[in-house]
């Protein structure tokens, strides 16, 4: 592993097959993914008749400098992290042990940095923040942040992981589909505005976010789609109710992780191109 072309860490795990002493470690499954890849083992200790299975989640998204330019992908990495994280699952192994698990505080996942604290103590924090989202209806970010330094020096290390945090947003809909389900995802809003413009679009992996389709309300009526021409043919609406919309898509056709996006806009100028390039100005409502 490097960090601004400095190696920072060997690679500590097999190919194939490695013994380690009285330990042997054989590579099982890889699954590949645009941002980060699972790495499924088979751990025996000689002597012993018990092999056991190891999962390791490496998020490989993150730039040598600052922080990810979308935090989409590492919300979908923590999501798989806690999806194939089994209630008896035993312990977690994390780079660096910045805090003891509590009652309050589950850390269930692996990660690794440079240093164990930067990149480390980013993904802790974001974990536990939307954990306590969920629990609570509240974060609390720098009493968070200030407890792990106290008992890991230099945990969160610079300003712009720290806001890095802060700005995390989490999508309309972020979901592991399944070949030819139906999937139905929600979002909530709450507008007062006489006329607004609704926008739905979906983005795989790195790739950039593909406009799908857009409603127009006028006088408290939702009126027509406009789906892109890509998407014309999928099988997909959007219901829009008093208070939230129900993205609903049939036969999904994919298997990789796939976001998708909603935003509101209160008035809508220029061509398409130009609505693409401001969809994500600060006077959009970014539905979650």
């Amino acid at each position: 592993m490097t960090s601004a072309v400095l190696v920072k860490c060997c690679k500590y795990w097999p190919d194939d097959t490695e013994i380690y002493r009285d330990i042997k470690v054989t590579l099982i499954e890889t699954e590949l993914l645009s941002e980060y890849v699972i790495r499924t083992f088979a751990v025996e200790k000689r002597g012993a008749h018990e092999i056991r299975e190891i999962r390791q989640f490496h998020f490989t998204g993150w730039p040598d400098h600052g922080v990810p330019y979308h935090a989409t992908g590492l919300l979908g990495f923590i999501r798989r992290v806690k999806s194939k994280t089994l209630t008896n699952a035993g312990p977690m192994v994390v780079h660096c042990r910045a805090c003891a698990p509590s009652a309050s505080t589950q850390f269930n996942f692996t990660s690794a940095t440079s240093a164990g604290a930067g990149r480390t103590g980013c993904f802790i924090v974001i974990d536990i923040m939307l954990d306590m989202a969920e629990r609570e209806g509240v974060v609390d970010i720098y009493n968070c942040v200030r407890e792990l330094r106290s008992r890991r020096v230099n945990m969160v290390q610079t300003e712009v992981e720290c806001k890095g945090e802060d700005t995390v947003s989490q999508p309309a809909g972020d979901v592991l589909l399944t070949q030819g389900e139906t999937v139905e995802i929600e979002c909530t809003f709450e507008t007062s505005f006489p006329t607004a413009y609704l926008f739905w679009y979906k983005q795989e992996g790195r790739e950039a976010p593909k406009y799908m389709m857009q409603k127009t309300k006028s006088s408290s009526k939702w009126l027509e789609t406009r789906k892109s021409p890509e998407f014309k043919e999928k099988l997909f609406e959007v219901e829009a109710l008093d208070s939230s919309f129900h993205l609903i898509i049939q036969d999904v056709d994919v298997t990789d992780s796939v976001v998708y996006y909603c935003a509101l806009r209160p008035t809508v100028t220029g061509n398409t191109k130009t609505l693409n390039k401001n969809l994500w100005s600060k006077d959009n409502t970014i539905l979650q």
